[in-house]
């Protein structure tokens, strides 16, 4: 599958983990976990501009693998409970 180099490309799923390196399922769960590449949904089809997953890529560079809990997405903050 040839993926082109035109920066303003949309890219299915397929196409954007072929270009990562990484499989599908990996787009796929972290799209449900909030911590992947940006995406555009219309109808039921997904598709991610390719400069926004070159740039995501290089957002998450590192020399080292304790470098990686910093490029981690921060928990979402806890409901607070009502007292009474």
């Amino acid at each position: 599958m040839d993926i082109s180099q035109d920066s303003d490309r949309y890219l299915s799923t397929k196409e954007a983990a072929q270009l990562m390196g990484l499989s599908p399922g990996w787009l796929e769960r972290a799209r449900l976990e909030g911590n992947g590449p940006v995406f555009s949904k219309i109808n039921n089809t997904v598709r991610y501009k390719r400069s926004i997953v070159l740039s995501f890529m290089e957002q998450h560079q590192s020399r080292s693998t304790s470098e990686y809990e910093s490029h981690q997405k921060p928990p979402l903050p806890q409901a607070r409970r009502a007292t009474a």
